[in-house]
């Protein structure tokens, strides 16, 4: 499995199990082979717990309505 692979598996099962600290973990991933879809996820996910009004220290976060949102952002950002 390559990196972007791993990457896509990694966001997709912390959505699937609501796990906020293996999404920011994910999300903390550096380095130059990065897929270009990757960043912007990352400031649509920072924009969401904003609106959310998520603390960005969360070990759970139980909204919903938030989850649902991050799928959609997920399905929008990593092309087919």
């Amino acid at each position: 499995m390559n990196k972007e692979q791993q990457i896509l598996q990694d966001i997709y099962q912390s959505i699937k199990d609501k796990n906020i600290l293996l999404l920011n973990t994910t999300l903390n991933i550096k380095g130059e082979d990065i897929p270009f879809w990757f960043k912007r996820f990352g400031v649509i996910l920072e924009e969401l717990k904003g609106i959310s009004g998520i603390d960005p220290t969360a070990q759970k976060v139980e909204n919903e309505q938030f989850w649902l949102e991050v799928m959609r952002a997920f399905i929008d950002v990593v092309p087919r």
